[in-house]
């Protein structure tokens, strides 16, 4: 007596039904689903010293005297992520002024700025100038690089007293700028 194995049907039936409407082996099927991600671009951001130095007072003199003082750390940080992270510092001072007084001032374009950068973004190149004269805005730092960059400075300002200088308390502001 033999057996006989019955596969039903139905088995039969998937099964070439799926080799008939198979695709052929060598047939490629692809299909493309684009992906987009964004970088935001930052900001361009200077912080500067919120006081500025204390002086020793100096004693009138018939001869003009030089006072410098280090004003404290000066940094831009470029978040703009550019191909060209290019940026100019600019400074300024106003004339220094005894509040209150009439025609009174010690020139600005007497007051001197320079400085040293202290810390950079590698292969970031940072060149400081020497300013003579204050009274207009001048450029004290340029950057020039790739992508988010960071430096910062201590720069030293330098006030000519002029001879004959009246007595008081002059007072002026720094102003820096980054473009």
């Amino acid at each position: 007596m033999r057996n006989r194995t019955i596969v039903p049907i139905a088995l039969i039936t998937a099964v070439v039904g799926t080799l008939a409407f198979a695709a052929p082996a060598s047939a490629v099927d692809t299909g493309d689903t684009p992906i987009t991600v964004a970088v935001a671009a930052g900001t361009l951001d200077i912080t500067v010293p919120g006081a500025g130095p204390t002086i020793d007072p100096l004693v009138a003199d018939l001869d003009a005297q030089n006072v410098s003082f280090v004003l404290g750390a000066v940094e831009v940080i470029d978040s703009r992520a550019a191909l060209d992270a290019a940026w100019t510092v600019s400074v300024t001072v106003a004339d220094f002024t005894i509040p209150g007084a009439l025609e009174v001032d010690l020139a600005a374009a007497n007051s001197a700025y320079s400085s040293t950068v202290v810390a950079t973004t590698p292969d970031y190149v940072v060149t400081p100038t020497v300013l003579a004269d204050l009274s207009a805005p001048a450029v004290v730092q340029t950057g020039a690089g790739t992508g988010i960059n960071q430096s910062s400075w201590i720069p030293t300002i330098t006030v000519v007293i002029p001879a004959n200088a009246t007595a008081g308390s002059y007072s002026s502001f720094v102003t820096h700028s980054v473009i």
